[in-house]
């Protein structure tokens, strides 16, 4: 009866649309996750300032950053922004990381905290909120495909379970590595480690 009842058609356009749009955003990232693994995708290294990637990342989600009424801080040290990456992916840790931290804060009192630091040999860039934190038994896992901490929260803010995957895919990628930090309730802190120089191998 939805085609006599507008309403009823209305919604139930936009509820297919969202569907839509979501199963789109879920075969996009098994794409990616199974490529960057797989190797079939060869990730283009250039050299490159990090700091604009992340610049970038965050007028992209300005809206998002606007709706939670949230604040972001960025502190990037100059020595922590050249390095050899594909910006392309890197682009997408830092906006999953980011989306991430604005998904599951609370509006109005949410604070991020974006710092960079060059270390002996990488880079290390830590995205730290004020957010609900993670519960300790699901810390081991939330690197896993489809994994969810927040899983109602998670469906309902369209999420795929695939971000924090992807996240780690692109920087084992780079021959990095990943990690967080988070006290529940407390907030949290994801780290991304990235090296300096190159090496030749490629990927583990």
């Amino acid at each position: 009866g939805a085609l006599d009842d507008r309403e009823m058609a209305v919604h139930s356009l936009q509820t297919m649309q969202r569907n839509g749009q979501r199963l789109n955003l879920l075969i996009d990232d098994l794409l990616t996750v199974s490529r960057i693994e797989a190797k079939a995708e060869m990730l283009e290294f250039r050299p490159g300032d990090l700091r604009d990637v992340l610049l970038r990342v965050v007028e992209h989600l300005e809206p998002n950053i606007r709706e939670r009424d949230a604040r972001v801080d960025v502190d990037w040290a100059m020595e922590a922004r050249e390095i050899e990456f594909d910006a392309h992916r890197i682009e997408q840790v830092f906006s999953n990381l980011l989306g991430n931290a604005l998904r599951y804060g609370d509006p109005h009192t949410l604070r991020v905290r974006i710092t960079a630091r060059r270390l002996d040999g990488e880079v290390r860039v830590s995205f730290s909120d004020n957010g609900p934190g993670i519960p300790y038994d699901d810390q081991p896992h939330i690197f896993e495909r489809f994994y969810r901490v927040h899983k109602d929260r998670s469906r309902h803010a369209g999420g795929t379970g695939l971000g924090l995957s992807i996240v780690k895919s692109v920087v084992l990628a780079h021959g990095g590595r990943v990690g967080v930090e988070s006290t529940p309730g407390n907030g949290s802190t994801f780290n991304v480690f990235l090296p300096t120089e190159r090496a030749e191998s490629g990927a583990a």
